[in-house]
């Protein structure tokens, strides 16, 4: 390796851009910029080794320490840094040896494209004050680029300076020159980094440095070996108490730079996840991509559990491997609930269900004895459509591999034995995890076999040009705020039209996996969705396994809905439930007595028959309220009102499906979503999460009790929730605003 130098200045500095190791120092801020821990030394050699300046330097985020040796003697310095936000950090340092030396910094970064800086120099008799600034002009035509950055510093007070300046970055090398205004001389220095290895020289200095970091690159081939065997729906913060789950977009991402890195020769999944069949379309299209890109992908498990995700996307691998002892369910579709109307009959309970159609299936279970027609007409059309795209997934993935058809593979189903499975061409091979392991060792000789992959660095501020938001809105649709992650309320419309108003955001990305809830908050999200579009700022839908009834809706008003094949979605439709049993308190010889000064008070009285008069409101504000859904879908849709209506009626679609009737616009996941709005806005743009809804630990262990509110809205609920003090009430919302309605229907535009 040669690395050259220049003629050069007095020591120059760089307050404001990112440098290596040796300029950390010329902005107390900007240690806080960096990640993890870098440990360096460096010669500045004069006449003689024992003439020459010799430096340690030992930094983090937080705080740094040096050391100099010089003929004149010797210094040691200690500093400190705080990032008060995201792109804005102060800083100090101070002379160990001369307390009178300190030295303060400001750094703020409010854009990717701009980087500033103040800096005081404070000694007895030498006060110099200091500003900086670094320019990376290639972002305005594509997010992180770089390569490029022009930098100015001034000083003034008891030393003045004036220096331009600029730096290339490419593969790991920086090439730094600059021109000093004051003593009208240049000069240049190079540093070379290879992993955590960084060497640096210029004109009377050569460094070198150790950083260590999770963005440190890997440098040797490597095996990503990744063990999640549950995936969260969206991207969850974590805590003391949970523990950073992965979600489904992330590892999507997390295969996607695998298939980017050069080093990664190979992808090997140990238990892999179950994500649905639309989470499969997805994590079969990364498969595709990281072969595309070269690498192998095999995947080992004790036992395959799941029949849609087996067929899905695990049989898409290179190399499928099972425990001697473990089982593989493949299994035919179907769909078997219990009905419950017999013996509500018995015990003197009615259930009235106040859908017009059998096909909004979710209170059928209480109102029918049996499965109506118009439900089990539509489960067989749409399980017949999941299970020939699953049968199309298997064939493609082991098609060639199968000793039989795939029709009759499946039929055959399930294998207890994984030998039948090995024998039938399902599997590869059987063999135990430590077996499955020393394959990987011995496949790829000299490769490491790593957990992780560096995460990508951001040490600048949001995107100024193409910023897009993508907001994860997973779980049910309830009252209250929402929990980020859990389910979604009324922080999801305010966060959409936040970003609405945000001039640094260029588009949202919403991705929907929710199979519907309440009729408000739906009908809010929806409003806000169709407010930004309006405003001339797209808004893309992803839809994840499932976008159904409420999930439908918000999605409706979108500039571009995409869907993978197997999303379960549609179920545009409105259902409701009353409760009654006079009968079964007759049967238990209890008598309701009281006063009802006119026919309205006895409305909502579960005690006595509905009249037909009363029922005829209850019709009234279903239709009412289903009416206003098909409108939602009308305008956002662009399909006739009278076309839309028959293909509505609570009825469930395949994505696959749902694309030939017009209710979404493309087959596709996340990735595809993202390069439409790429291709849209003009350029490479740069996605951020967004999970509106409490993301508080309190929060996500209440969670659960209101989502479990959406079918127990009575007394005992409405008591725990009034048992919850101040702190808790945000995550009390849903349970409260649920069981509040008392003997009255729930409304919801909900899970067929």
């Amino acid at each position: 390796m040669i690395l050259l130098s220049g003629p050069l200045s007095a020591e120059p500095r760089f307050r404001a851009d990112d440098g290596n190791a040796w300029h950390l120092t010329d902005n107390p801020a900007l240690p806080a910029s960096q990640e993890g821990f870098s440990l360096g030394a460096a010669i500045s050699p004069m006449d003689s080794w024992n003439e020459g300046v010799r430096e340690v330097e030992v930094s983090s985020p937080l705080l740094s320490l040096s050391y100099r040796d010089s003929p004149q003697g010797s210094t040691v310095r200690y500093g400190a840094s705080l990032g008060l936000w995201d792109g804005a950090a102060v800083g100090y340092r101070a002379d160990a040896s001369r307390s009178t030396t300190h030295n303060f910094g400001l750094l703020w970064r409010p854009f990717d494209l701009l980087s500033s800086a103040v800096t005081l120099d404070n000694a007895v008799g030498a006060r110099v004050w200091g500003a900086g600034f670094a320019l990376r002009p290639l972002t305005l035509a594509e997010p992180r680029a770089d390569w490029l950055t022009l930098t100015s510093d001034f000083g003034w007070g008891a030393a003045r300076e004036q220096r331009w300046g600029a730096k290339i970055a490419w593969g790991g090398t920086d090439v730094r020159g600059w021109y000093d205004v004051e003593s009208r001389s240049s000069g240049f220095e190079v540093t070379v980094s290879w992993g955590p290895s960084e060497t640096s020289a210029k004109s009377g200095r050569l460094g070198q440095a150790f950083k260590f970091s999770p963005s440190t690159p890997e440098v040797s081939p490597v095996v990503l070996r990744l063990r999640i065997p549950h995936l969260a729906a969206a991207p969850l913060p974590s805590t003391p108490f949970f523990s950073d789950t992965l979600s489904l977009p992330a590892l999507i991402d997390l295969l996607d730079r695998a298939a980017g890195l050069p080093q990664v020769v190979a992808v090997a999944f140990e238990d892999p996840p179950s994500p649905g069949l639309g989470g499969s379309d997805e994590l079969r299209a990364a498969i595709k991509r990281l072969r595309a890109a070269g690498k192998r992908v095999y995947i080992h498990a004790d036992n395959y559990e799941d029949s849609i995700a087996f067929q899905g996307w695990i049989a898409s691998a290179d190399r499928v491997s099972i425990d001697p002892n473990g089982v593989l369910i493949l299994t035919a579709g179907g769909s078997k609930r219990l009905y419950l109307k017999e013996f509500f009959d018995k015990i003197g309970v009615r259930f009235i269900n106040l859908a017009p159609w059998d096909t909004k299936s979710a209170a059928n279970p209480l109102t029918f004895a049996s499965m109506p027609e118009g439900e089990k007409a539509m489960l067989a059309r749409y399980l017949a459509d999941r299970d020939q795209m699953a049968a199309n997934a298997l064939a493609a993935g082991r098609g060639g591999r199968l000793t039989k058809s795939v029709e009759t593979v499946v039929a055959e189903g399930p294998y207890l034995s994984p030998r039948e499975a090995l024998a039938a061409g399902l599997v590869d091979e059987l063999e135990n995890r430590s077996a499955f392991e020393d394959f990987l060792r011995q496949s790829h000789r000299g490769a490491a076999v790593v957990d992780t992959l560096p995460e990508p660095v951001r040490p600048w501020g949001p995107h100024v040009t193409r910023s897009v938001a993508v907001v994860h809105l997973t779980g049910d649709i309830l009252p209250g705020r929402g929990q980020a992650g859990a389910y979604i309320g009324s922080d999801a419309a305010e966060t959409i039209a936040k970003l609405r108003k945000d001039f640094t955001v260029k588009a949202i990305l919403l991705r929907v996996d929710s199979p519907g809830g309440v009729v408000q908050p739906s009908d809010a999200i929806a409003e806000e969705v169709r407010k930004t579009v309006a405003a001339g700022k797209p808004v893309v839908v992803s839809m994840g396994n499932v976008a159904a009834s409420g999930g439908y809706y918000l999605s409706a008003p979108a500039t571009r809905i995409f869907a993978q094949p197997g999303t379960l979605t549609g179920s545009i439709g409105v259902t409701a439930a009353l409760f009654t049993a006079p009968k079964a308190l007759e049967m238990l010889g209890i008598k309701a007595d009281g006063i009802e000064l006119a026919p309205s008070a006895a409305f909502f009285d579960w005690t006595k028959t509905p009249t037909d008069a009363m029922l005829k409101k209850w019709g009234s504000m279903i239709n009412e309220t289903y009416q206003r859904f098909l409108d939602v879908v009308v305008e956002g849709r662009q399909i006739p009102k009278d076309k839309l209506e028959p293909l509505a009626r609570g009825q469930i679609y395949t994505g696959h499906e749902a694309l030939a009737l017009g209710l979404v616009d493309e087959l596709g996941g996340e990735y595809e979503a993202k390069r439409w709005l790429e291709k849209t806005l003009g350029g490479k743009a740069e996605f951020f999460d967004v999970v509106p809804g409490d993301s508080s630990v309190l929060g996500r262990l209440i969670a659960p009790l209101a989502t479990a509110a959406v079918n127990a809205s009575n007394s005992s609920s409405l008591k725990l929730a009034q048992t919850l003090d101040q702190y808790t009430a945000p995550w009390a919302d849903a349970i409260t605003g649920l069981a509040a309605r008392g003997g009255g229907p729930l409304v919801w535009v909900d899970e067929p």
